[in-house]
């Protein structure tokens, strides 16, 4: 048969763990990527006119499109596996309250069945 699930609340704390850190890779990519964009930025200005500072310009333009593209990804991304968190946790909670309805049930039947005896 099929492997058992982890736990709801196991499998909830590791969703949250990878998501903290693919946030952390990302965040560093992106500094890297705006630390890059700097330097191009600084060595644009040190460009006298001409064909090399339309190249470095363009240079820019592709690096700050594919980081704006990579923010705006990142953030659905991380929406996204957000609201699968927040689904699994309303779950989990369910889940503990059918567990504790079932007890209290069961508990209910077993001081019937003593009463009957």
């Amino acid at each position: 048969g099929a492997l058992p699930q982890a736990p709801l609340i196991t499998q909830i704390r590791e969703m949250e763990e990878a998501l903290a850190l693919d946030r952390q890779a990302e965040e560093q990519r992106a500094q890297n990527g705006r630390e890059q964009l700097q330097q191009l930025q600084t060595e644009l200005t040190a460009i006298p006119e001409g064909s090399d500072k339309r190249r470095k310009a363009d240079d820019i333009r592709r690096l700050m499109t594919r980081l704006t593209r990579e923010d705006k990804e990142n953030e659905e991304k991380w929406k996204k596996w957000t609201e699968d968190i927040e689904k699994k946790q309303r779950a989990a909670v369910q889940e503990k309250e059918e567990a504790a309805r079932d007890a209290a049930m069961a508990t209910q039947a077993t001081m019937r069945q003593e009463a009957l005896l």
